[in-house]
């Protein structure tokens, strides 16, 4: 993801340096017929949808960035004696029967345990038993 935004403003900044380097190497001969130079915000329109695009880029950085780092309540049951135990886990760490708990352990599931998930607050996955 940051590759691509790196290379976005990359090609966005040649394409500016281009531009900016053509229209310095035109001498412009002063005739009577000749247009005013461009308004200034015909100017800055190109340096303003670069940092448009690198805005939202950033945004959609960090809001997956954010949907990757929820935090989950994992309920593991013991189907045999009904034992249940409450692991904290970021969305990303629980995959197929095993997950990795925030503070970096690693569960498996046994045969007999199934495992609910259920999103919730670091403050709700203290065992109330």
């Amino acid at each position: 993801m940051l590759t691509k935004i790196l290379l976005t403003a990359l090609v966005a900044s040649i394409a500016l340096a281009y531009t900016r380097q053509r229209n310095r190497t035109r001498q412009p001969v002063a005739m009577a017929g000749d247009r005013p130079p461009p308004r200034w915000y015909w100017r800055m329109l190109p340096a303003g949808l670069l940092l448009a695009v690198l805005g939202v880029a950033a945004a959609m950085f960090w809001l997956e960035w954010q949907e990757r780092h929820r935090i989950f309540t994992v309920r593991v049951v013991d189907t045999r004696s009904g034992e249940v135990r409450l692991y904290a886990a970021y969305r990303d760490d629980v995959r197929g029967r095993s997950f990795k708990t925030i503070d970096g352990r690693e569960v498996t599931l046994a045969d007999v345990e199934r495992m609910e998930i259920t999103e919730a607050q670091i403050a709700d996955t203290r065992d109330h038993h």
